[in-house]
């Protein structure tokens, strides 16, 4: 099982209970996301003068591309250990 919301699936097995434990990852992780992304971008703001939505943006284009990139450095990481061993 990869996400929590097939194990909901599978124990209770009702597409409702699924439903339900979804929408409470989207409540709980939303407001999060936007404080994460809120927090630097004031910051960045402040320091280069520009605007609110223009350093969201920016701050949520640097997270995905470093996102990224970590992603691609892990999994060959990954798969060179899994070749080793």
């Amino acid at each position: 099982m990869v996400f929590f919301r097939q194990y909901l699936f599978r124990r209770f097995n009702s597409k409702t209970i699924k439903l339900a434990g979804t929408i409470g990852f989207l409540l709980t992780t939303t407001p999060y996301m936007a404080v994460v992304l809120y927090g630097p971008a004031i910051a960045l703001s402040s320091v280069i003068r520009i605007s609110i939505s223009t350093s969201i943006l920016v701050v949520g284009l640097i997270v995905t591309f470093y996102t990224s990139i970590v992603r691609e450095k892990s999994t060959v990481f990954i798969f060179i250990y899994l070749y080793i061993f």
